[in-house]
């Protein structure tokens, strides 16, 4: 072998070897990058877990010095019975349902106790509405 050509697969060899090295350092940073996604998944799906485990109605009860018999208005008694508001009127004029107390000439509120009176006896009774 003459010295040009043991050069030139020394100089080959040298490249072979570069080109390695910068495979490996890439493929190292790739497997960093795999963890931490793999970690922020984790995270996200954790964290999802326990939203997925909230109530979707939660019925607010009076705290212990508010009074039982305060007024509520039309969108908290939805979110009390779940029921939509057209439900509501009609089971209101059918007697059905607890009677609203008039404010004004356009606003009416329930009482917070007679709605949570209505819910336990319903739920107690196991009737639909």
């Amino acid at each position: 072998m003459t010295p040009l050509e043991f050069q030139l697969i020394d100089n080959q060899l040298d490249q072979l070897a570069l080109s390695t090295k910068n495979t490996r350092d890439e493929l190292n940073l790739t497997l960093r990058h795999i963890e931490q996604l793999k970690l922020h998944l984790s995270k996200a799906i954790k964290h999802q877990r326990q939203d997925s485990l909230k109530p979707a109605v939660e019925i607010q009860q009076p705290k212990e010095d508010e009074k039982a018999s305060y007024l509520v208005k039309m969108k908290e008694v939805i979110s009390m019975t779940t029921l939509s508001r057209s439900t509501i009127y009609s089971l209101k004029n059918k007697k059905a349902f607890p009677q609203p107390i008039t404010l004004g000439i356009r606003s009416v509120a329930w009482v917070r106790a007679d709605i949570l009176n209505w819910i336990e006896e319903k739920s107690s009774s196991n009737h639909r509405i």
